[in-house]
């Protein structure tokens, strides 16, 4: 299977058995597990606690559409946020056009973020201790197929920051990071037990390089030391709690062998059934695929087409990587042309720096003349470092609106060459990202990817129109000069 449709069945899988396990909750949320073990739940009901029809989906799977909603415009944490209050005020991705379900800590934030500036930070969440419900947990499983390659501390700081948006805590981040790494592993084709070995065997020493405390650690003792598939049910709760629903979908994931079992089970737990149900839904439905998930219950789902359609949409951003700021491309998965991310405002620069740091960038390839503008490897290197990322920066000055000399870009091409075999992702860019940039990365396109100058071009060409100031400056490369050595390059 090729990676797009590969990827789509996985986005697709993930998002309908979550949407499926929150559905089967929604009709018993709240109720006990005697109750639950007296009148077990055996498939779609309609009505009950929150009175919707059979097949209706809560705040659950919504926030999570609204997350895969915002990958597939590219993804950035306003994005995310954004959606959150189109939600809530503008009913974007409800079942039945109302808002019916929402948590406190969750609400909380999003009035937050409705009060305050647009350019404000939207990390908005509560950051004590009490604010560790599992509101984040529930809705961060596309990050599972976004940024997976990114070194651990880019990573965990992206799940931080979605986990943010409305759950500030530590603890939260580390749940939604443990959780999220356990649906990496079964993407990887690995069962529930040997996933759950694996995330008990490489988790604690990732947690320590992310220097996690010691106190924090010790809650999910028993997530990581292995004894959670030993335990009795009695032993697992289903509360709100964060901790608790991701105990508890994982252990639901390891006593159960087919979807509809690990699910029903989930469910039959009591307490918080949608989201218990909706966290291992999303796990089960990776590991068993949408062919295992009851054909009765997807007929009833409230709006599978559209999240069918989601998923693709999510899929393909997922393959064509976001672009990291408004004035950059990708011209190949491990390069990156861009404008200048210094400035002389420093928290601007901070900004752009930490987008591209995020978006997997190590490798700075600077090709503006010395005190051309405002230098910025100071300040990449300290946000860098706050990140746990190791960078280099290199300067190959060529002089603006001209065409590099053969030496100078013999060694651009050589260091760029160089970063890509060792697996790193290197940013070019002059100070418009237009003129050298382009030259640059249309001689890089005909030497790494066996391109002619002309399909090089093209391809820049097509990456263009994407380019926020695209609509000012048509082209790039910028003048006849440099767009004839790109054409004849290596000729």
């Amino acid at each position: 299977m090729s990676t797009i449709p590969k990827l789509e069945s996985e986005f697709r899988s993930a998002l309908l058995g979550l949407a499926v396990g929150d559905a089967l909750g929604v009709p018993v949320e709240f109720t006990s597990r005697a109750t639950r073990q007296r009148d077990p739940v055996t498939g779609m009901r309609a009505f009950g606690t929150h009175h919707q029809p059979a097949g209706t989906w809560s705040d659950d799977a919504s926030l999570t559409f609204c997350l895969a909603e915002a990958l597939a415009a590219g993804y950035s944490v306003q994005g995310l946020a954004a959606n959150c209050v189109r939600w809530y005020d503008e009913q974007l991705w409800t079942p039945h056009g109302r808002v019916f379900d929402i948590g406190i800590t969750t609400r909380e934030a999003i009035y937050r973020l409705k009060k305050q500036d647009k350019d404000a930070s939207p990390l908005v969440g509560g950051r004590d201790e009490m604010s560790n419900g599992n509101g984040a947990l529930m809705r961060l499983l596309p990050l599972a197929f976004y940024q997976e390659q990114a070194p651990l501390a880019t990573r965990f700081q992206l799940i931080a920051d979605a986990s943010a948006v409305t759950h500030g805590h530590v603890r939260s981040a580390v749940a939604c990071f443990l959780y999220l790494e356990m649906a990496g592993y079964l993407r990887q084709g690995l069962n529930p037990a040997d996933a759950y070995n694996h995330l008990c065997q490489t988790a604690p020493a990732q947690l320590a390089e992310l220097h996690i405390t010691d106190a924090e650690k010790k809650q999910f003792k028993r997530v990581l030391n292995g004894e959670l598939v030993t335990l009795p049910e009695s032993a697992i709760a289903s509360s709100g709690y964060v901790v608790h629903t991701l105990e508890a979908a994982l252990w639901c994931l390891l006593q159960h062998e087919t979807y509809a079992a690990t699910v029903l089970a989930a469910v039959n737990l009591g307490e918080d059934t949608d989201t218990t149900g909706a966290v291992v839904g999303g796990l089960a439905g990776l590991c068993y695929g949408e062919e295992a998930i009851p054909a009765a219950w997807l007929q009833v789902l409230a709006r599978r087409v559209d999240i069918e359609d989601l998923a693709q949409r999510a899929a393909i951003s997922c393959i064509h990587l976001p672009r990291p700021l408004p004035n950059s491309y990708w011209a190949t998965p491990h390069v990156l042309g861009c404008e200048y991310p210094g400035d002389l405002n420093q928290e601007k620069a901070r900004v752009k720096l930490t987008a591209l740091l995020q978006a997997g960038i190590t490798d700075f390839v600077d090709l503006t003349e010395a005190h051309e503008l405002a230098p910025y490897e100071d300040l990449l290197q300290t946000v860098a470092a706050e990140q746990g990322v190791q960078v280099r920066y290199r300067r190959f000055p060529i002089k603006d609106v001209s065409v590099p000399e053969p030496t100078t870009l013999e060694a651009v091409l050589a260091a760029l060459t160089t970063s890509v075999a060792a697996g790193r992702k290197a940013a070019v860019h002059c100070w418009g990202g237009v003129g050298r940039t382009g030259t640059v990365i249309g001689c890089y396109l005909v030497r790494a990817e066996r391109l002619t100058g002309v399909e090089a071009l093209a391809r820049i060409a097509q990456e263009w129109q994407g380019v926020e100031k695209s609509h000012r400056v048509p082209r790039s490369p910028e003048t006849t000069a440099q767009y004839r050595m790109v054409e004849t390059f290596d000729k």
